[in-house]
């Protein structure tokens, strides 16, 4: 397994960064670096917070393993942000996460970001930087903790969770544009609003593009129960309107999914629903009758649906 850099946001309980790197490395993740992000330590808690961490991590040495520690600290220029306060604070906190993602996937890191610790807006414009970057090979984490156990480790009382602790993480879904568009990178210090504007306009060329691949592979009955997929019906509300099985129809989703998950480049491991399809497939589809019955006549079906077993 390839060494990976933990991202964690950090405030006044320094815990929560060691609960979440012992929970990764009890999974087998090798993790060489840690990288704490917060924001000016003017509060006291969050200063002793960063001082416990660093102790844990003496001479980049954790737990007996080699792990390196370091501290980023969001700023706007050279002034540092100590709370979020303005949405120039907001942009700020997300072009620090941005620029520290781009240069981690420069260097070929995996990415596992722990949002857990520090301001709970800090940990949303963390997960929105990073969803712009993140592939599948990254990724994101809520620490869950009892709140029994959240009052005896409050303030690094005790920095590592215990079995009967019943700490876990939680992985956060999210879609990787990042494993699509490489070259959000070249966008690393433009505005948010810019990255934001490029990455829509993109991830539309992109699907569209993606859609149609999968759509050209598909017989025509798959194409109809793609199509009612992508307008909300049920697989037993398709079998209904199109007059089949719907072990039939659960044999053309499948082979749709397959299709879409080459396309889309979705590894093996990852698990993805109806609702993908119908996500994915809503817009393109709707596009594809509105033509349909613009060359139809209106008293036309606008797909064959005939019977078939």
């Amino acid at each position: 397994m390839q060494e990976a850099t933990l991202v964690a946001t950090v405030g006044g309980q320094p815990q929560v960064v060691t609960f979440a790197l012992d929970l990764l490395l009890e999974r087998g993740h090798i993790i060489s670096d840690v990288i704490a992000v917060h924001l000016a330590p003017e509060e006291p808690r969050l200063r002793q917070a960063l001082d416990r961490l660093s102790h844990e991590f003496r001479r980049d040495i954790y737990r007996e393993r080699h792990c390196r520690f370091r501290t980023l600290q969001v700023q706007r220029g050279d002034e540092p942000i100590a709370d979020i306060r303005t949405k120039a604070d907001a942009d700020a906190v997300w072009q620090t996460f941005y620029a520290l993602f781009v240069d981690l996937k420069e260097r070929h890191r995996p990415i596992h970001l722990c949002v857990a610790g520090g301001r709970r807006l800090m940990g949303y414009l963390a997960m929105s930087a990073a969803t712009f970057l993140f592939s599948h090979a990254d990724a994101i984490w809520h620490l869950h903790t009892p709140e029994d156990v959240q009052r005896q480790v409050r303030d690094g009382r005790r920095m590592h969770p215990r079995p009967e602790d019943g700490a876990r993480l939680v992985e956060v879904p999210f879609i990787p544009l990042g494993a699509h568009f490489p070259l959000l990178k070249t966008l690393a210090f433009a505005p948010p609003e810019e990255v934001r504007a490029a990455a829509v306009r993109w991830l539309d060329e992109e699907e569209r593009r993606r859609c149609q691949e999968v759509w050209d592979q598909l017989t025509p009955r798959q194409r109809d129960v793609l199509i009612l997929i992508s307008q909300g019906l049920t697989l037993k509300e398709i079998a209904a309107h199109l007059h089949i099985s719907q072990n039939t129809v659960n044999t053309h989703k499948r082979t749709i999914m397959q299709h879409a998950r080459n396309a889309w480049g979705i590894p093996p491991d990852k698990y993805e629903t109806y609702h993908f399809l119908r996500e994915r497939f809503e817009t393109f589809c709707s596009q594809y009758t509105h033509r349909l019955r613009q060359n139809k006549p209106t008293n036309s079906p606008v797909t064959p649906f005939s019977p078939e077993e």
